[in-house]
């Protein structure tokens, strides 16, 4: 209770007597010294006036850590749903192939049937050419 009345008086007296000055090495652990043990004191203040216990932040940091797995989960999800549509992509993309290679079989096999059926008019043509020069060798015979 009169801890406040001392530090007012303590800093009235450092302001007008005279200071020691001190290693900068010694300071800087002072001050990093102070300020954790004020940053404690304030969280355990804090604790005190809000009513949190030890137990209630290392709840609210397992909260925190949940809702960090659960923004993990979320994004895994995301990804398994990308995924997903890439493989749906794919095997539209291979399906749509497929019905590419069938239909181009069926024109090959119709080109074949008609390369087939345009030999056979070949054969057949030469076949009547080379009656029509034994016809006409004949007729030449008779006439000579």
């Amino acid at each position: 209770m009169f801890d406040r009345f001392r530090k007012k008086s303590e800093e009235t007296d450092s302001g007008s007597g005279m200071v020691e000055e001190k290693p900068l090495e010694q300071e800087s652990n002072f001050s990093s010294e102070s300020t954790s043990r004020e940053e404690t004191s304030v969280e355990s203040q804090s604790e005190q006036s809000s009513g949190y216990s030890p137990q209630e932040s290392s709840s609210s940091e397992s909260q925190i850590g949940i809702s960090n797995l659960m923004n993990k989960r979320v994004k895994l999800e995301e990804a398994i749903d990308y995924v997903g549509l890439m493989i749906k992509n794919l095997k539209d993309k291979r399906t749509k192939l497929e019905k590419e290679i069938e239909d181009e079989s069926v024109d090959i096999k119709n080109l074949k049937e008609k390369l087939m059926k345009v030999n056979e008019y070949i054969d057949e043509e030469n076949q009547g050419i080379q009656n029509l020069t034994r016809k006409r060798s004949a007729v030449e015979n008779e006439a000579d």
